[in-house]
């Protein structure tokens, strides 16, 4: 028992001396604190910006506790006092507010122009003013004026045969009250079995009208003081049940009654007389006013169908949707 309290003694005396030892050692550094990330950590957070809350020692190496990590289905963290390099967090680079882009001054786009010459200077017709105008009956007793050629084909020329086939003449005058024409067709077969809109499916006229031509010179489509006039001179035979049918504008598009129509069979053909009133076209005339102007005939030689075969026109560039295609009307005393 007393070998034994001397051991105890002296294992005390021996730590006392080792403490004491101890406290006079002044060049030993004081251990490098650890830092634990939050509890809430997850995976993905780990392998993401870390922002230290004090900054350790050596804030390259923090340790991560396998006890701050939650599990996911993807991947565990499964070793024990691990030392995992952690991003560097960079502090935001401070810019200065961009400058303000002035938004653009708002300029207003110069109009597109038509604005043209005011006539086409090709196909002229010239409609002479008539000091009293011709009874609308069929028959052309009170004409003596300059007869007009209708003999280019523009559409369907692989069914005109020849002139026998579709061609013609026209005649014009005018006075303050209505433009008048007086055409002799010829046409080896009249057909024409079609009404209303579809009058150009059978043997008919067609009147194309510019109002104003300088306005809308250079515009190479139909605008609204442009006219489209189909002229039926009678179904199934001339001078039975003839029409005036306006296709354009849309505005006005529907039948003509004001239009007076008179036709007559001929051996070769047909003749029709057309009085239009200017309200139609609604312009007021005067001497030398110039307007675009195409004049027509639409062929059917099937019997058994409505169906427009061919046209031929008085102008040869004629196209029904390009006035500027048109030739001129020339009013003259």
């Amino acid at each position: 028992m007393i070998k034994s309290n001397k051991q105890i003694i002296f294992f005390l005396v021996t730590v006392l001396a080792f403490i004491s030892l101890a406290c006079n050692l002044t060049n030993i550094a004081a251990p490098t604190p650890i830092l634990f990330p939050t509890v809430d950590f997850t995976m993905t957070a780990i392998f993401g910006t870390v922002y230290p809350l004090t900054t350790p020692t050596n804030p390259s190496l923090i340790f991560i506790s396998p006890t701050s990590v939650e599990e996911n289905n993807i991947e565990t963290v499964t070793s024990t006092n691990e030392l995992i390099p952690t991003q560097t967090a960079e502090s935001p680079t401070l810019t200065s507010v961009p400058t303000q882009t002035p938004k653009p001054t708002k300029t207003k786009e110069k109009p597109i122009s038509y604005v043209g010459p005011n006539r086409h200077n090709v196909y002229p017709v010239e409609a002479v003013q008539l000091d009293s105008p011709p009874t609308i009956d069929g028959v052309f007793d009170e004409w003596g004026l300059d007869k007009y050629n209708i003999n280019y084909v523009v559409y369907g020329l692989d069914n005109w045969r020849d002139a026998a086939d579709c061609s013609g003449t026209f005649m014009i005058g005018w006075d303050k009250h209505a433009l008048y024409i007086a055409a002799k067709i010829k046409d080896d077969q009249y057909q024409q079995h079609a009404i209303d809109e579809n009058i150009f499916k059978g043997d008919s006229l067609e009147i194309l009208f510019d109002q104003q031509i300088s306005t809308d010179y250079y515009l190479a489509a139909l605008s609204n003081d442009d006219y489209q006039l189909g002229i039926s001179p009678g179904n199934p035979d001339p001078g039975i049940n003839s029409e005036a049918y306006i296709w354009f504008p849309q505005s006005v598009e529907g039948k003509q009654s004001d239009v007076k129509i008179a036709s007559t069979s001929t051996a070769d053909g047909y003749r029709v007389e057309v009085k239009i009133p200017w309200s139609v076209f609604n312009v007021n005339p005067s001497v030398g006013s110039i307007y675009g102007f195409v004049f027509s005939i639409s062929d059917n030689d099937n019997p058994s169908k409505d169906v427009q075969q061919g046209m031929v026109s008085n102008v040869k560039t004629r196209q029904l949707v390009n006035p500027m295609s048109w030739g001129d009307l020339i009013l003259r005393k």
